[in-house]
């Protein structure tokens, strides 16, 4: 047997089990019962209560905690909107950092975006309606698996598509938590996942739409394009050109080759895509070519002898190709296999261009 003071103030005998209690999704105290959401809601009006210093204890979040540690990161940027500094301080704070360039491995910083104005207003995202419609909407609860956990923390890269790739924190991960959240808002894309690094414990917010993304892609390839400018030049002047040289030749594959990245190192399969075709009156497997067969194989050919086509329009369909050019270059010719240089436009919307045709003798 236990007591309590009643509110009239009062002594009653009870006994716990009854007066303490669960009905439903609520849990009851005597005759007065919360849901979850009542005793979160109670415990923000608590002194000195803070979702974004408490949040950083929890490994999940309620809809909720949520909604509300999003709204609250929207009213610090309303309320500094004409403060740039702490834009930044707000953005690096809780946002995803930046955005990777998958070619170049360079980065975008996504506070670039998230702050940028036109008019006066924020140009992609209306922070004031998210502010105000936050509360309504459908929060989607997802699992990372334990390979994507792995990936995230070795590679400090949430990989979300090939080319889609987030820098989550500029400094070190260390731990990720499985649960996130997702949040669809027209065509906002909201996500909060929870990580760990040498420096602390936070949800980071994400937001993209498909125009922002469309976006950074362009810039991305700004970016490559800048960086390889002379390399693109030299590889357009000799596609633009029906006869070449050997020397042309080889400058053709060494810019080919040196621009061929992926995560600003050497990628041998994007190469043999540069510079091979890949089609023949079949799909060719190419697999097998290791970097130093096709340097021995294509920087030194046995050949550079100039051949015609007989039927031109056999080697098209042969080929797949919108247009071949009648003149091509034998580079080799033996028992095991034929090596030709090709001109030719694979889809009518491309440029001309030359390429290696290698074919193993069955």
């Amino acid at each position: 047997m236990n007591y309590y003071w009643q509110a009239n103030g009062s002594l009653k005998h009870v006994r716990m089990t009854e007066f303490f209690k669960t009905q439903d999704d609520k849990i009851c105290l005597g005759e007065t019962c919360l849901t979850k959401d009542e005793i979160i809601t109670i415990k923000k009006h608590l002194l000195n209560y803070d979702i974004m210093e408490h949040s950083k204890s929890l490994d999940s979040l309620e809809d909720n905690e949520i909604k509300e540690y999003i709204k609250d990161i929207f009213e610090k940027i309303l309320q500094n909107k004409e403060n740039n500094s702490e834009l930044d301080k707000i953005f690096n704070k809780y946002f995803t950092y930046s955005m990777f360039n998958p070619r170049t491995g360079g980065q975008i910083r996504m506070s670039d975006f998230y702050k940028l104005k036109e008019n006066e207003e924020f140009k992609y995202f209306d922070y004031q309606d998210l502010f105000i419609n936050i509360e309504k909407l459908t929060v989607h609860k997802l699992n990372f698996d334990e390979d994507k956990i792995k990936e995230i923390i070795s590679s400090n890269k949430y990989y979300a598509t090939k080319n889609i790739i987030m820098i989550l924190s500029n400094s070190k991960i260390i731990d990720v938590v499985s649960r996130w959240y997702y949040i669809q808002y027209g065509n906002i894309q909201i996500a909060l996942m929870k990580i760990t690094t040498n420096n602390e414990k936070k949800w980071v917010l994400s937001l993209t739409t498909q125009d922002l993304l469309k976006t950074i892609k362009n810039k991305q390839n700004d970016n490559f394009n800048n960086k390889f400018r002379s390399n693109i030049m030299l590889i357009e002047s000799i596609n633009g050109k029906l006869d070449i040289s050997l020397t042309q030749y080889r400058e053709y594959i060494d810019n080919i080759r040196f621009m061929s990245i992926y995560e600003g190192t050497f990628s041998l399969d994007i190469f043999k895509n540069n510079i091979f075709i890949s089609y023949y009156k079949k799909d060719l497997d190419l697999s097998k070519l290791t970097n130093d067969d096709m340097m021995n194989i294509l920087y030194n050919p046995e050949l550079f002898e100039e051949k015609t086509f007989y039927n031109i329009m056999e080697e098209k369909v042969n080929l797949g190709y919108h247009s071949v050019n009648k003149k091509y270059y034998l580079l080799r010719d033996n028992t095991r296999e034929e090596i030709r240089l090709i001109y030719g436009q694979k889809n009518i919307t491309d440029k001309p261009k030359w390429k290696i045709l290698y074919l193993e003798v069955e």
